[in-house]
Order: C-alpha cells, then sequence, then structure tokens
C-alpha cells in the first residue's frame, strides 16, 4: 500500500467532519427499535450485544477503508463508491450484487418510514386503521417522489439531521420522566435463554453501527484518507455512548412491556392512551423527521432506476415528454412496492429484523470481507494472519446469523 503522509485531497473534509457524517450515517431507523431488542435479550446479553455490534462493525469497516485504496486504475488512489469496490472485486457481478443488496434495503428501510409516519398520524388521530394511513401516507408522498433531481432533496437534508437528533433528546427524556413516574420499577431479564433472540438482537445492533453504504464517498472526500480510521473510531465511540444511553434508558423504564410495542415511541405513546405532552411532542418530531428522510432514502434507488431508462436520452424518448410521464410511472410504481411490503408486513420491527439479517450482514460484514480479500489477493499484497483468521470465522457465521434473524423476522 503506498504511504500514507501524502494529501490525497486539498480542501478535503477533516476528521471531525467525515466523523459527524459518519455519525449521521448511522443515527436513524436503529433508535426506535433499539430498546426493544435489549427487552429481547436481557440487560448483560443486550448490552455485550450491543458493544460486539460496534467491534464487528468497525473492523468490517477498517477493511472495506483498506479495500478503498486497492483501485486496480489508480492505485492508492480511494475508490469514491460501494459499487466501484464491487466493480474492481468481481467485475460485473460485484457491481450487481451490492446494487441489488443496497436497494434492497432502502426500499424496506423506505417501507418502514411510511409504517412510522402511518403509526404517528393512527395514534394522533385516533381514527381508522394502520393500514388505511399508510395507504394515505403513500398517497400524500406520492408527488414528492417526482422531484427529479437530489439537489432539490439537498434542501432539506441539514433539516433530517436536526429531526434525528431532536429524536434522540426527545426519547431520552421521555424515558427518564416516564421512570421518575413509576411507582414500582417495571419487569427486566438478565438475559435471554434463546439463542435465535440473542442473534436476532447482534443483527439489530449492527444495522445501527452500518456506515458502509457512505464509507468510501466520506473516504474519498476527506483531506487526509489515510485518517479515516480517526473518524471512525470517533463516530463509533460517540454512536456507542447515544444507543447506550438511548436502550439502556428505553428499558429502564419500560421494561418487557417493550415486547408488547412495535416501537420506543408507541411505548411513550401508546395507542389509545389519552395523549399527553410526550405523545405529541414525539409523534410531531416523527412526522418531521420520516417526510424528510422518505425522500432522501427514497432518491438513490429512484436514480438508480432513472439510469436503467436513460431518461436523459432523448434519441430514445424523442421528447422529454416521454420521458417524464415514464419517470412518473417508475417513481410511483417504487413507491406502490414500499406501501404494499407495509400493508403486507405491518411492523416496523419485523421490517428492520428482515433487513438487519440479511442486508445488513452483507453490506456490513460480507461483502466488505469479500472486497478487501479479493482485492488484497489481486494486488499481491501480504495478508495479515489475524486479519485472515477473525475474516474467515466471521465469513462462517454470517450465513447462521443470517438464517436465525429471518427465521425470528418472519416468526414473531
Amino acid at each position: 500500500m503506498p504511504a500514507p503522509e501524502e494529501k490525497m485531497s486539498i480542501g478535503g473534509v477533516s476528521v471531525w467532519r467525515s466523523a459527524s457524517s459518519l455519525v449521521m450515517t448511522a443515527i436513524g431507523l436503529g433508535i426506535l427499535a433499539m430498546p426493544r431488542a435489549l427487552a429481547q435479550a436481557g440487560w448483560a446479553s443486550g448490552m455485550l450485544s450491543l458493544f460486539l455490534s460496534s467491534v464487528v462493525a468497525g473492523f468490517g469497516s477498517i477493511l472495506l477503508w483498506k479495500a478503498t485504496f486497492l483501485n486496480p486504475k489508480k492505485r492508492g488512489m480511494p475508490m469514491a463508491s460501494f459499487e466501484e469496490i464491487g466493480t474492481a472485486s468481481f467485475g460485473r457481478a460485484g457491481a450487481i450484487s451490492s446494487s441489488v443488496i443496497l436497494h434492497t434495503l432502502l426500499v424496506f428501510v423506505c417501507a418502514a418510514m411510511l409504517l412510522i409516519l402511518a403509526s404517528s398520524l393512527l395514534s394522533l388521530t385516533r381514527v381508522l386503521s394502520l393500514r388505511v394511513w399508510l395507504l394515505i401516507s403513500g398517497l400524500v408522498c406520492l408527488p414528492l417522489t417526482w422531484i427529479k433531481d437530489m439537489k432539490e432533496v439537498g434542501l432539506v437534508a441539514a433539516f433530517g439531521v436536526a429531526t434525528v437528533a431532536a429524536a434522540v433528546v426527545t426519547i431520552i427524556v421521555a424515558c427518564i420522566a416516564h421512570y421518575v413516574e413509576l411507582e414500582e420499577a417495571p419487569h427486566t431479564q438478565v438475559s435471554s435463554s434463546s439463542p435465535l433472540a440473542l442473534i436476532s438482537t447482534f443483527n439489530m445492533f449492527l444495522l445501527s453501527f452500518t456506515v458502509s453504504v457512505t464509507e468510501p464517498t466520506i473516504i474519498a472526500a476527506m483531506d487526509r484518507p489515510r485518517d479515516f480510521p480517526k473518524a471512525l473510531f470517533l463516530a463509533f465511540g460517540f454512536i456507542l455512548v447515544v444507543y447506550a444511553a438511548v436502550t439502556a434508558l428505553g428499558y429502564l423504564a419500560f421494561g418487557d412491556l417493550l415486547l408488547q410495542r412495535d416501537t420506543v415511541v408507541l411505548a411513550i405513546a401508546p395507542p389509545g392512551a389519552p395523549l399527553n405532552a410526550a405523545a405529541w411532542i414525539i409523534n410531531i418530531i416523527m412526522l418531521l423527521l420520516v417526510s424528510v428522510h422518505l425522500l432522501v432514502l427514497f432518491m438513490p434507488t429512484a436514480h438508480f432506476v432513472d439510469s436503467l431508462f436513460r431518461f436523459e436520452d432523448m434519441k430514445r424518448w424523442r421528447t422529454p415528454w416521454r420521458a417524464g410521464i415514464t419517470r412518473i410511472i417508475t417513481r410511483s410504481s417504487q413507491l406502490c412496492v414500499c406501501v404494499a411490503l407495509g400493508v403486507a408486513i405491518p411492523s416496523v420491527n419485523r421490517l428492520v429484523n428482515i433487513l438487519a439479517a440479511f442486508c445488513i450482514i452483507m453490506l456490513s460484514i460480507v461483502l466488505p470481507i469479500l472486497f478487501y480479500l479479493r482485492l488484497n489477493y489481486l494486488s499481491k499484497e501480504r495478508f495479515s494472519r489475524v486479519e485472515c483468521a477473525v475474516a474467515g470465522l466471521l465469513l462462517l457465521l454470517s450465513p447462521l446469523a443470517i438464517a436465525a434473524g429471518l427465521y425470528v423476522a418472519v416468526t414473531s
């Protein structure tokens, strides 16, 4: 590997800003499901799983960072996208597999976001049903999906960061307030006796540390890409503290009651209960958070579909009108898939468990390891015995984690 001393990107992003980008990538949907995951595993097993998931995700991120520099076209210059690394590793098959897994993940996340939106509307209105509100939410969001470019979407991205921060603070405050008001501590468990539950919990926590999708872009934009491990350490340290606080306070406040709720939001503002200040605030924040993040998460897949149809090629479409109408149809179809997923699986927890079991294991562990090993072999670099041993162990355990996670998600 080339020497690490040179600046790779003049005027690039600092370690602190890179760490902030990693934090914003990781902290999102996971905060709503993590307290329930701890209730599923128990105090000891759950907190251990939280720590181990950060270590495993960090190991995968470090291998992916090393893989970005094994650029066969320009050695030492980091590759800037997950798909580019896949192409360099396994050609067209690598690009296709990474794209399919990535966009499957995004579709499931969008479906979960629509469910959160529908759940908040149901909590605030107390009329109709979750599935009806899901259909209404899809209709309301439909025109927004027709926005052509990310330029317009980028205007609301900064607001999205603020809504995530507000959600974290509100959940922490609401859990503390609920615990203080309790006359008797809720029932909790030290550890679950079910291995399947423990594996499912690990998968869920791993989701909350997954940064591999945006990691190559962040590395390529850094002033010193070789300093990425510093940014990763800062980001994961902060994320671990935030998640530990949200998870522990949620379980401390609501105990095993969380197992009867889809998300911690429904524990704070249970269906049918009178709407207090905390319920109003958390549901309004969820509406704002989802309205922003849904559009941001919808666009990458929409642009991928646009590229497949080549809407900018007027020789193919002849008129902008034809291309525009077809784009609207494809965007609408994509949203319909998200709504259909939500209608078929009307549970945020189950949707998150499914994507955590397959997509997250693949994106955080399997693909980074395979990309690194393949590029290292093609570059004729020396392999570290420790890295190979850990990587081999994780590759062997990954199918077990995927199978167990999917089983729990389907049968729960």
